[in-house]
């Protein structure tokens, strides 16, 4: 088979099928040479609990991203507060632990290159510094035409899966385009020093919630109307900076250089530019991409070929979903080469898992469309964030988790739990949005914590679970059970005037017996809307176990982080 592209889509999908199917040969032709270069080479450095499943587990990187890369501490919001040039009054929800659930910060430069020495040492066929030309599809087999060294050559396979990233080779060739409805653009680059956001202010109230290196650790995001800006951490004491908005609020001419970019965040996140300057002979690199998100038409065929990662669609960068969309597509690819090899037909399955990654991507989107509007409102936003996670996790990774995507006998047994938690999903963004039209109440100086809210903890403590398919069932219509009776608080919530415009179906009425012991979802949506709406009520009793948990997790976490102050990664 020939795999178009060896960055992270396409080395992954490698190693995956050199797992499960030693004898298949694989060509993987990639238009880059190695080693590509560190720190600044691509985006997309951070991963979340899906795509980190997926590394650690499915590819058997766990201790190679232990020891090379770093370790998350979560997602890490700080929304609007005056000028924005004090951090101490932005509004923050974050983890206040290292989370159980593992997830990364990545060099892509240092990953790729390991990722394809690996690979060429699986005896995988590797052709770097070589361009596709074309790819024409046969009965039996396809032919690959590419460029090397000034000469053209041909590789004949059975399966081609285009993995070339944003230029989209199959997608372009066979006019696959289809408009994902988001117009959005993002600027990066990254500094060759440490910035350390929980160096910003020594007030000790601020500084005393989180542990010294936690902020650091995390993929921080500024949030204001319409963008949010990210402070990712890169292995050697290295830093990722990035400004992403909405079309409709911002314009990319007024940030496409150095310059133009550092105005910007004068004007928009004084003290995040304030910090950067001290650094600004460290800055490596300058990208700019403009209407980043996009989608496809098809992505799988009966005719063995796929697209995979951005060659196929890319969603947002906000929640980083786009190495899960690796996760999720590689999966179902290896599915699919398996069988044929076997000597089944793949016809529908390739339609089946089509629709169901497509489902998958047009759910995602709609995170999006319309929302980074919400960014700069911080009670609502965190309060979209909690539902988003419970989205992610309750249905989401826990079925990734279990290995269960290219199961096509299961997802069809529980499809109606992937259906209702999209379309109650939607109805969401819906309300939140217009909730958000009805006005901004802001407030200053919260701090939510994660552990705080017994809804997530519950859902990603459950990720932790081994569990048959009795009871994975069992687990899912449950946690839809769990977003509906959330969905009832914040709908509650949300007020008369919200409800009269939104009109929440009655399909998704609450079941009447919660059954959830330990979760006070009415204390929950509170908390995560800092106040605003009401003052949080009632007892947030921990069961023991998740005592005996927190005990491990402050264990781990004073470990990890006195072990990169060893490799000098902390402040």
């Amino acid at each position: 088979m020939a795999i178009l592209g060896g960055g992270l889509a396409g080395a992954t999908l490698a190693r995956q099928l050199q797992f499960v199917e030693p004898p298949l040969r694989i060509a993987v032709i990639e238009k880059h040479t190695f080693p590509a270069p560190d720190a600044a080479f691509k985006v997309g450095e951070s991963s979340v609990e899906l795509a980190a499943n997926y590394l650690e587990h499915t590819l058997k990187l766990k201790d190679y991203l232990g020891k090379h890369h770093l370790l998350k501490a979560g997602l890490r919001f700080f929304y609007p507060a005056g000028d924005n040039s004090d951090i101490t009054r932005r509004s923050e929800f974050g983890v206040s632990l290292l989370p159980p659930a593992a997830s990364y910060q990545i060099d892509r430069g240092a990953f790729e290159n390991a990722l394809w020495e690996k690979n060429m040492a699986a005896g995988i066929d590797g052709f770097a510094g070589c361009a596709v030309r074309d790819v024409s599809f046969g009965r039996s087999s396809h032919t690959v035409t590419y460029a090397a060294n000034g000469s053209t050559h041909e590789l004949d396979a059975r399966w081609v899966v285009d993995a070339t990233g944003r230029a989209g080779f199959l997608r372009r060739k066979l006019k696959l385009q289809r408009d994902a409805r988001h117009n959005a653009s993002a600027v990066w680059f990254r500094i060759d020093a440490l910035i350390a956001i929980d160096t910003w202010s020594r007030r000790a109230d601020w500084a005393g919630r989180v542990r010294m290196g936690l902020r650091r650790l995390s993929t921080n995001h500024f949030m204001g109307p319409g963008y949010w800006v990210w402070f990712i951490p890169l292995p050697g004491r290295r830093t990722s900076v990035g400004i992403v908005f909405d079309d409709s609020f911002h314009d990319i001419r007024t940030m496409n250089t150095t310059e133009k970019a550092m105005a910007w965040l004068e004007t928009h996140e004084p003290q995040c530019a304030a910090f950067i300057s001290r650094k600004i002979d460290k800055i490596m690199d300058f990208r700019v991409i403009t209407g980043y998100s996009h989608s496809s038409r098809q992505v799988f065929s009966k005719d063995r070929w796929a697209l995979t990662g951005e060659a196929g669609v890319f969603a947002d960068p906000f929640y980083s979903p786009g190495s899960d969309f690796i996760a999720m597509g590689n999966t179902l690819i290896t599915r699919m080469i398996i069988d044929d090899r076997q000597g089944e037909s793949i016809a529908l399955k390739a339609k089946a898992f089509q629709d169901l990654y497509m489902g998958m991507y047009d759910g995602f989107m709609k995170l999006y469309q319309d929302q980074y509007r919400i960014m700069g409102n911080g009670p609502l936003m965190t309060l979209k964030i909690g539902w988003d996670w419970a989205v992610y996790w309750g249905v989401y990774t826990l079925l990734f988790m279990h290995a269960k995507y290219d199961d096509l006998r299961y997802m069809r047994s529980v499809m109606d739990v992937i259906r209702n938690s999209r379309l109650i999903n939607d109805q969401m963004q819906r309300l939140i949005n217009t909730w958000d039209r009805h006005g901004n109440a802001n407030v200053e100086r919260r701090f939510v914590p994660f552990k705080d809210i017994s809804f997530l903890r519950h859902l990603v403590l459950g990720l932790d679970e081994r569990l048959d398919d009795v009871r994975l069932t069992a687990k899912l219509r449950e946690n839809y059970d769990l977003l509906c009776l959330l969905a009832d608080e914040i709908v509650d919530l949300a007020g008369p005037e919200v409800r009269a415009e939104v009109k929440w179906p009655a399909k998704f009425k609450p079941p009447a017996d919660t059954g959830f012991n330990n979760v006070n979802l009415n204390r929950d949506v509170r908390i995560l809307s800092m106040g605003v709406f009401g003052e949080a009520v009632g007892e947030d009793t921990l069961a023991e176990d998740l005592t005996e948990l927190e005990k491990k997790l402050v264990s781990h976490t004073i470990k990890q982080l006195k072990r990169y102050e060893q490799r000098g990664e902390m402040p």
